[in-house]
């Protein structure tokens, strides 16, 4: 809060002198002409106020027994002979002060309440006093909802209409005008408010004498009144009983069909658990296409020109699976195919021959003595990948990648590059390195993809450069793991090779990735 001294001193950067009435004073002249009461001058000074300025309300305040009250107001100031509290105001301790006070920011100035501020959307105030020989006889008050609203050329300005304001004020002082009378019917207002809330209170007093004996005889002796209140709170008490018994007999269902169920799903998590781990057995996973049931049957002389205009075309598996375009990964699922007569190859992988049923899936894939069809070849891929046959399963996780003849989906090519990976598909292998390596659809491993990368190694004799590469994330104690991984997965590969006839059975060990 500033303070400035008032328009007489000499506190102002720029002190008005007390010239007779300059320019102000002749817009206040012009403002004022043709009214004759003090009542419609105040009124003109206050608009005349608001025009010079940003203010969005502005009063003239006097002090009656010590209390400021609203004497004229014009925009969002209180309302004519409102009491101005302190909190939003600053007209009482300018009348103290006899100072011009200036607020450019209610939020923060310690000397007004925040809170009420807010409430009557005030941001900026400005207090000036009215002086009168030999005193002050008022305060004018504009109000903004802008901080910093109010300047040093709004002082002086302002200076020159409270001047204007005092003789009106002294002259409504000296005799009854509108104010006493609003006051004076205000004060009726309240006396008849008074009035009539004792006599509602004389009225129910009488009320309440009336009933008394009424109750003291009801009280006496059981009527039809106590008999009928004693009908319904029973009926009441027996409807609550039997509401309760039905919601405990729901609650009783409901339990046992939720015991039921999770007694059923923890079994079903404990078979597949004892199947898997110690039986070695896996979830069936195929596509949902099936292959139809009357495939076509060429003669080798029909077979032998489509498959002959295969055979200058190029399969190669893309470096990396992880960044390798859809035309790449669809060269990689295209490999050229051994049987050159498909009718004896298709009786064979009816017959259940694995690797007739890879070679079906090839069939289709490139379109060699068949329509080219990838659902059709990942549905082959998909019954050899369930005899254990890697590269049908390599196949089958490349289709899942990119969603080549089945759904897309990320989490399937994962299942799939694990079981190829552990039956000793090196391309599979290196897939998931890069995949462990990268993050993407698992959670990134740098001992996971280096064990991978290890084994891929081991089995193809040909570094590449990624285990170099991925050993430069690692810590000693990672590669030391790593290491042991492998080991371990040369350990499960050496017991498969010596007994054949368990090795579909034989789950991977956990050590290193199922």
């Amino acid at each position: 809060m500033a303070r400035f001294p008032s328009s007489d001193s000499s506190g102002i950067s720029s002190p008005p002198q007390k010239l007779p009435r300059t320019r102000g004073s002749r817009v206040v002249s012009a403002a004022t002409t043709g009214l004759t009461d003090p009542e419609s001058q105040l009124q003109a000074i206050l608009q005349l106020a608001m025009d010079k300025t940003a203010a969005t309300g502005a009063a003239i305040v006097i002090r009656t027994d010590n209390v400021a009250l609203c004497r004229a107001s014009i925009g969002s100031a209180p309302e004519v002979g409102g009491r101005l509290q302190p909190g939003i105001s600053l007209s009482a301790l300018c009348l103290a002060t006899a100072e011009v006070l200036i607020s450019n920011d209610t939020h923060t100035d310690w000397g007004l309440d925040s809170q009420l501020c807010k409430q009557a959307d005030i941001r900026s105030i400005l207090a000036l006093p009215i002086k009168e020989d030999p005193g002050i006889v008022g305060v004018l008050e504009l109000v903004s909802d802008k901080p910093n609203a109010f300047s040093q050329r709004n002082i002086a300005a302002m200076n020159e209409l409270a001047d204007a304001a005092a003789p009106l004020l002294s002259e409504l002082a000296s005799e009854p005008d509108e104010f006493v009378s609003q006051l004076w019917r205000k004060y009726r207002k309240y006396m008849e408010a008074q009035a009539n809330a004792h006599r509602n209170i004389a009225a129910m007093n009488e009320l309440a004498d009336g009933a008394a004996p009424l109750l003291s005889e009801l009280a006496s002796e059981p009527d039809e009144f106590v008999s009928q209140l004693r009908r319904k709170y029973r009926k009441y008490m027996e409807a609550q009983a039997n509401a309760h018994d039905a919601k405990l007999q729901r609650s009783i269902l409901r339990m046992k069909i939720l015991t039921g169920l999770s007694a059923v799903v923890i079994l079903a998590l404990f078979v597949n658990r004892y199947a898997r781990h110690y039986l070695g057995i896996e979830p069936h996973l195929t596509p949902p296409a099936t292959v139809s049931k009357h495939e076509p049957v060429l003669s080798e002389q029909d077979a032998a020109p489509e498959q002959g205009s295969n055979t200058d075309r190029q399969f190669r598996a893309p470096e990396n699976v992880v960044t390798a375009s859809r035309e790449e990964v669809i060269s990689a699922i295209q490999e050229p195919v051994q049987d050159t007569d498909v009718n004896r190859t298709l009786k064979q992988a009816n017959a259940g021959a694995v690797t007739a049923q890879y070679e079906m899936g090839l069939r289709y894939a490139n379109g060699e003595g068949v329509p080219q069809n990838y659902q059709d070849a990942m549905t082959w891929f998909a019954k050899a990948s369930d005899a254990g046959n890697a590269k049908a399963q390599w196949k089958l996780a490349l289709g899942y990648l990119e969603g080549i003849g089945v759904p897309r989906d990320e989490r399937q090519a994962i299942v799939w590059l694990k079981r190829a990976a552990n039956n000793g598909d090196t391309r599979a292998q290196r897939a998931l390195s890069e995949m462990y390596l990268s993050g993407r659809e698992v959670p990134r491993d740098y001992v996971r993809a280096y064990t991978w990368a290890n084994i891929a190694t081991e089995l193809e004799g040909n570094d590449k450069g990624q285990l170099q590469t991925i050993r430069s994330r690692m810590t000693p104690i990672q590669v030391s793991d790593a290491e042991r991984r492998t080991s371990i997965w040369r350990d499960y590969v050496r017991r498969r090779t010596a007994n054949p006839s368990t090795s579909q059975r034989t789950a991977p060990p956990k050590a290193v990735d199922r």
